[in-house]
């Protein structure tokens, strides 16, 4: 049964990557209003989402580095080892993921619908 600090660190680095999805959704909501808003207040709320997103990834990181340190101090066995550093490492690559994408978006959005 998985219990105590690494499980603590793994819900945080979870709670991470919600947020980051969260964010990406409202990105995603702001980027099809721009061009046809009359404000430029999507625009603002846009970007902000991406640099939310991106601040999101960097606190996964160290969240992904407590949480490995965490279960390597903590963990009753290498199989609890194991699969504490493995989830870690996946939400971690997913906080990489919604990153990638969301700077893919920005270069998109200035690039061909701000600019463009």
């Amino acid at each position: 049964m998985l219990k105590g600090k690494p499980l603590e660190a793994l819900q945080i680095l979870a709670d991470l990557l919600v947020e980051a999805a969260q964010e990406w959704i409202k990105a995603l909501g702001h980027a099809t209003l721009i061009g046809r808003a009359v404000s430029g207040a999507e625009t603002e709320d846009f970007l902000t989402a991406i640099d939310r997103i991106a601040a999101l990834e960097h606190e996964a990181d160290d969240a992904q580095r407590a949480l490995t340190a965490s279960a390597v101090q903590h963990a009753s066995d290498f199989r609890q080892l194991h699969l504490f550093t493995a989830i870690g490492d996946r939400l971690e690559n997913a906080s990489d993921a919604l990153k990638r994408a969301s700077l893919i978006l920005h270069e998109h959005m200035l690039k061909d619908v701000i600019n463009g």
